[in-house]
């Protein structure tokens, strides 16, 4: 003779308390992000000047090991002009590094010979641009409205804090982040150059 265990369905009362629970957990949540933007956003700035294509060619070199050993081609084409900004260069590093990670991250799945980032810099009228490319999936259409929110993650194991702080950071400096689709993904940081 089998024993089959079966567990008693909650009732209506245990179904109110978890549901309770979770609205508890989501509210505490969203109060700890809250706070951690507001953090973010009035943190004291260490402000100075700066060429970002010094920032950027210092954030791809100490990301070159990590490329090197997952077998991704890192690439830099920074402007040959200086991009005068004034901001946090370790928040600003802080940015450029979570996008060129994640980046790394969305082209593992591809053969050896087409996992590729690159990370240009720009000008487009008063404000220096850098972009990051990927050779990767790109972004699903689904996913590009809410890739910068709280919480929301398109890897398996992500925490979704990456990218919401990396726009809390951007926007305090005055600029911009944004990501598309072309043949990969390409996210943009756009940050105001000094008058």
């Amino acid at each position: 003779a089998q024993l089959m265990l079966q567990s008693p369905s909650p009732d209506l009362g245990e179904m109110k308390e978890i549901i309770a629970d979770i609205w508890r957990d989501n509210r505490r949540a969203s109060e700890v992000v809250r706070r951690l933007r507001s953090f973010v956003s009035k943190a004291p700035f260490q402000r100075q000047e700066f060429d970002l294509n010094d920032l950027v060619v210092e954030s791809v070199k100490f990301l070159s090991a990590q490329a090197w050993s997952r077998e991704i081609t890192l690439r830099i084409e920074p402007m040959r002009m200086p991009l005068r900004i004034n901001g946090d260069p370790i928040q600003l590093q802080q940015v450029l590094s979570n996008v060129i990670l994640n980046a790394m991250d969305a082209v593992l799945d591809r053969p050896r010979a087409q996992r590729a980032v690159t990370v240009t810099t720009t000008l487009d009228r008063r404000f220096a641009e850098i972009c990051v490319e990927d050779t990767g999936p790109g972004v699903p259409a689904e996913a590009a409205t809410k890739i910068f929110e709280p919480f929301f993650s398109t890897k398996d194991h992500g925490m979704g804090m990456g990218l919401s702080i990396a726009r809390t950071i951007v926007t305090a400096h005055d600029g911009h982040i944004d990501v598309e689709n072309r043949n990969g993904a390409v996210f943009r940081i756009r940050l105001p150059l000094i008058e």
